[in-house]
């Protein structure tokens, strides 16, 4: 194993300060979400009837309007785990402790095996500054977030995995590789951006062939269209083939870098530009933005002039999942003309053109199902005639379609696609010499008509000439049967949770955007201010006019004119960069809203090439930096590790236990609703734990839910936990008034009409008791308590005929419940 036993005094001091920051963590109890995976959770407890095997079969958990992720290796060392020791808060901590100390261990064994040529002391000062950084202290600290320590841990080991398959070629560590980048993904999927740049990083590393790339790309790509969306064919299957074009793609485009001998600055535009078209098309199909996706069309245009057919195939490719994911039949058509002109191309071979008919009748044919017509496959079959019949004569495109056209015209159906097939048909009336060219023109003009075309229909009032409706038939055929993946995952959003779930502009969320990503720099730099929870409102929506979001921009500008700049020049920096910005961005509130908008946990994975490109930044200005002669940058670095251990350690102090945690942070959260929400449940819970309810901490929790209120007075938990506090408090009638208050805000919320008849019922309010059970029944009639409570009611305001009604009516849903039967007894013999 190279380097391990000139190494292994690194190792002692990496483990030494991993147990010496986090070892305090041990006599920690459960804390934040630990239920979810301990205190007998049904999924994990050694008590329950769950197997190993069920664990791959579910979620993460599932509560109500919650599926949390798909997690079934994490899951499975809990429930080994309670096998084994049962369930105790100091084993959870101690193994979450060895685990993140073997993470550090691997890091800086992965850290040398890749960067081989690069300073130790650096390396290990990366190590260092990744292990005692005070954004982890929850990731160590809280027991269930031990899925962040394990995904990174599995994806390490893929990467040392693909490094032995390098060196040696050998089968099994491809198919090794492969089975610990799924178990990484099966344990969480925060590694899912740097899983997908670990094949871009070999190529360019190492110059592999071509064969050899896509092997290995293959082999990334699989567990990613297998897991990234939990065995869903369709998603998966754009996944597998998206990714493997990106790779393909990549490949060719260094290839011709290489050939071409193009300078630095060429590659780089050409490369940003590639990634911002991909970027757009991506999210647009990912998040149903058409408009992102149409301006990825524009920015690939760049690439028509030199790459013609490269980029004339991409376009084709990206139509067609445009047209799987909008299912709008204009690209399709689109995809159909754009393709059926590869015909013009002057060079093409009889093989391709071949390919290029069959499928083109293809997609025809897959337009005329979706349209339902026959004369549909007549006019749009147009572009396979036309451009096939320039073989027997230049002429016959243009007359026939001009005949097309002029058909059009008398039955109404002309559009921009017969225009655009005339326009092409031009193409043979010009010199052989000249059509190549012709064709490049034509196809970029092509492209942006069709792109002002779709952003106009889109924002338009009336729709294409294609309705909506016409493809309603297919897209129903076309959906999979959720049987088939019933593993789903997501949450509603709150708006305390998360301010952009309430009407935003574009521009509102990618302002939030980048102050997110703004307050994840800042607590890689100055990790301060750690708190339980940010959200509402200490994270709100925002817009370009505050200076904080500028702030960011120039910030993130500043990285990438840094990443440009030290591209192939300083591994480390560059790297670094990209793990960071890659892994950060999917928390960014951008793709995807994130529930509390930031996350210490969501930044775990970043972290890393944070962490690289500090240690890149010092090797860079210090190439001899050593810690065996410490001298200023030495002593500065030193110094940051000492600081950043001692404010982790004392953390670690903070998180052990829920109350303990929310009492230190809402010192500097007390402006966050969700905050004091948090603090009060976990207080007023508390409170009751002892043989007496503490009335203190019971005020206190009411203190808080009151706070909550007045941040936001409109989430219908906040009066209705405020009022179960007053309950505990046996302040019936304030307790009433919050219940009603929650109910203002939902009225067929049927906990909270539970609650109102009963403490009605306690303060002998009978006939309010009887009108909330109407409510409640008119929805459900699953609760056998509020027809006692009802029953009673009425019983007790003497109107006996209607408490019978109630009674048999309870009964008949539950004919063995006592409290009825005796009342319905008492009932007959006073009738009688």
């Amino acid at each position: 194993m190279i380097y391990w036993k000139k190494d292994i005094p690194f190792y002692f001091i990496i483990s030494l300060l991993v147990v010496l920051v986090y070892a305090n963590t041990i006599s920690n109890g459960y804390n934040l979400d630990d239920e979810l995976v301990t205190k007998n959770n049904p999924t994990t407890s050694s008590k329950g009837e769950n197997s190993l095997l069920n664990l791959f079969k579910s979620n993460y958990d599932t509560q109500v309007n919650i599926s949390y992720g798909y997690r079934p290796v994490t899951l499975a060392t809990f429930y080994l785990e309670h096998k084994i020791f049962g369930e105790s808060p100091t084993v959870s901590h101690t193994l979450n402790v060895i685990l993140f100390a073997l993470l550090i261990t691997l890091l800086f064994k992965v850290l040398r095996l890749v960067f081989q040529s690069t300073n130790p002391y650096v390396l290990l000062f990366i190590t260092l500054l990744f292990a005692v950084h005070s954004a982890h202290a929850e990731v160590v600290a809280s027991i269930k977030n031990r899925d962040e320590v394990l995904s990174l841990s599995f994806f390490l080991l893929a990467v040392w995995s693909s490094f032995s398959w390098l060196k040696n070629r050998k089968i099994h560590q491809l198919i090794l590789t492969a089975a610990l980048i799924s178990l990484s993904i099966l344990s969480k999927k925060t590694t899912l951006p740097v899983i997908f740049l670990l094949p871009c990083f070999l190529l360019f590393k190492n110059q592999l062939k071509f064969p050899q790339f896509f092997i290995f790309s293959f082999c990334c790509s699989v567990p990613l269209a297998l897991f990234a969306f939990n065995f869903k064919l369709l998603e998966g299957s754009l996944v597998l083939f998206t990714s493997q074009l990106l790779y393909v793609s990549l490949f060719f485009t260094q290839q011709h870098i290489i050939l071409q001998k193009w300078k630095l600055e060429k590659t780089l535009a050409y490369v940003i530009s590639a990634a911002i078209a991909i970027g757009l098309f991506a999210f647009g199909l990912v998040g149903n933005e058409i408009v992102l996706w149409i301006a990825g069309l524009i920015v690939l245009l760049m690439f028509i002039k030199e790459y013609f057919s490269f980029s004339h195939v991409v376009i084709v490719v990206f139509s067609l999942l445009g047209y799987a994911v909008f299912q709008r039949i204009e690209i399709l058509m689109f995809a159909i003309v754009l393709w059926s002109s590869f015909i013009f191309k002057t060079d093409i071979s009889l093989r391709r053109q071949l390919i290029v008919v069959v499928m083109v009748f293809g997609l025809t044919g897959l337009a005329a199902v979706v349209k339902a017509d026959a004369a549909f496959v007549l006019v749009y079959a147009t572009p396979l005639l036309i451009f096939l019949s320039k073989k027997a004569n230049r002429y016959l495109p243009f007359i026939l379609s001009c005949s097309f056209i002029v058909a059009a015209l008398i039955f109404g159906f002309l559009n921009i696609f017969l225009v655009a097939i005339f326009i092409y048909s031009l193409i043979p009336l010009i010199k052989r010499s000249n059509q190549y060219y012709l064709n490049q023109i034509i196809t970029l003009i092509w492209v942006v008509v069709f792109s002002c075309f779709t952003m106009v229909s889109h924002f338009s009032a009336n729709d294409t000439f294609f309705k909506s409706g016409e493809v309603a038939e297919l897209v129903e055929s076309s959906k999979v049967d959720k049987s088939l993946s019933n593993i789903e995952e997501g949450r509603k959003l709150e708006f305390i949770e998360n301010t952009l779930v309430a009407n935003h502009s574009s521009a509102q969320r990618l302002a939030t955007g980048l102050l997110t990503l703004g307050e994840y720099l800042r607590l890689m730099i100055y990790p301060k201010e750690l708190s339980f929870y940010y959200g509402y409102a200490k994270i709100n929506t925002t817009d370009f006019s505050d200076l904080r979001v500028w702030t960011s921009i120039l910030l993130h500008l500043a990285l990438f004119l840094l990443l440009i700049f030290t591209f192939q020049k300083h591994a480390l920096i560059s790297v670094g960069l990209l793990w960071y910005l890659a892994s950060i961005f999917i928390f960014s509130n951008i793709p995807v809203l994130v529930a509390g908008m930031v996350g210490e946990r969501l930044s775990f994975t970043a972290s890393l090439g944070f962490c690289m490109l500090i240690g890149g930044i010092i090797n860079w200005a210090k190439p001899d930096f050593n810690f065996k002669r410490i001298k200023g940058v030495e002593v500065l670095s030193i110094l940051v590790l000492l600081a950043l251990g001692s404010r982790t350690f004392v953390r670690n102090q903070q998180w052990e236990s829920a109350t303990k945690l929310m009492s230190n942070d809402i010192k500097h959260l007390d402006n966050s609703a969700q905050a004091n929400y948090l603090l009060a449940i976990h207080t007023v819970k508390e409170a009751e734990r002892g043989p007496q309810v503490d009335i203190k901490k019971v005020n206190q929790s009411i203190r808080y839910f009151k706070n909550a209120i007045e941040i936001y007075p409109k989430y219908y938990n906040f009066y209705f936990d405020l009022g179960r506090a007053y309950l505990v408090a046996s302040e019936y009638k304030l307790a009433k008034q919050n219940f009603i208050a929650a109910n203002e805000l939902e009225p067929n919320a049927l906990l909270g009409l539970f609650e109102l008849a009963k403490v009605s019922f306690t303060l002998r309010e009978y006939a309010e008791v009887t009108r909330y059970f109407k409510l409640y029944v008119t929805q459900s009639k699953s609760n056998p308590i509020v027809y006692e409570l009802a029953a009673y009611s009425t019983y007790y305001m003497d109107d006996f005929q209607e408490s019978i009604r109630i009674t048999e009516a309870g009964l008949s849903e539950f004919p063995n419940n006592e409290a009825l039967t005796k009342l319905l007894v008492d009932l007959r013999r006073r009738m009688h």
